[in-house]
């Protein structure tokens, strides 16, 4: 009897032996819950498609967008309040559960956090899927903010120069490579409206593809509608490399050109 009982006891634990608790999903994390099924991704951010979002009331959950990052180039996600409210910007990487640039500037400045696609985000893709949440600061009116992911793609080469016409637009990127040995001048000239030039740069360490103004390894902000420059240089005997030049509209309307030598 005891023969029978324990193997009777040894087919049932073998039957119920995969029938363990799984671990909790990574997308735990509740900003990341939309990649879990069968909730909804959220919308996606067009490349360079100017919207106007908000305003955002109530429990003041904020709304989120997701972005496409490609190589080789700097991207930028901007936003800019309207009428004295005060939105912040964060951008989540869901899979690792993890912040890649985070925005909290006071009313009326634009927040923004540029992302560097020259970094290989895995060795199989040439795109990273990224998620911008923007949200209502507590202390803030209700009011609406204008919303753009710049993608940038457009080098400013040594000798060139470009004009800007930005309606709207909260922020502008431009690839800036500066080989090893070199010096680059920036000069950004101000025709009308009111901008301000921030340079970033990224490592092999992926928290910092991610960049703010804060961030910035150089930077011009003058006040009103004055000129900014920026001069950057990369020694001999280092890599050469590619920074991110984050153009910010401080205007509804702004014509600006830039100019490096």
């Amino acid at each position: 009897m005891n023969r029978m009982l324990l193997a009777s006891l040894a087919i049932v634990s073998t039957a119920v032996a995969p029938l363990t608790v799984p671990a909790p999903a990574i997308a735990a994390d509740p900003e990341c819950r939309y990649v879990m099924p069968p909730a909804p991704p959220p919308p996606i951010q067009f490349d360079d498609q100017l919207v106007q979002i908000g305003p955002i009331g109530g429990r003041n959950e904020g709304t989120t967008r997701s972005l496409g990052v490609q190589q080789p180039h700097w991207s930028v996600m901007a936003i800019r309040p309207l009428a004295g409210a005060d939105y912040d910007l964060l951008v989540y990487d869901c899979p690792d559960e993890r912040v890649v640039g985070a925005s909290f500037q006071e009313a009326g400045l634009v927040d923004f956090v540029a992302l560097d696609g020259n970094r290989a985000w895995s060795s199989t893709t040439t795109e990273k899927q990224l998620y911008a949440k923007m949200f209502r600061k507590r202390s803030s009116v209700h009011g609406t903010f204008n919303a753009e992911y710049s993608t940038g793609g457009k080098p400013l080469a040594t000798g060139t120069s470009q004009t800007l016409a930005l309606r709207g637009t909260p922020a502008v990127v431009r690839d800036v490579f500066v080989a090893a040995g070199t010096t680059a001048t920036i000069r950004l000239g101000v025709l009308s409206g009111s901008a301000d030039l921030f340079l970033v740069d990224s490592s092999a360490d992926k928290t910092t593809w991610g960049r703010t103004r804060a961030q910035a390894v150089a930077s011009s902000a003058n006040p009103g509608s004055a000129d900014e420059s920026i001069v950057i240089s990369v020694p001999a005997g280092v890599p050469s490399r590619t920074y991110g030049l984050v153009i910010v509209n401080n205007a509804d309307y702004g014509e600006y050109y830039l100019v490096r030598s």
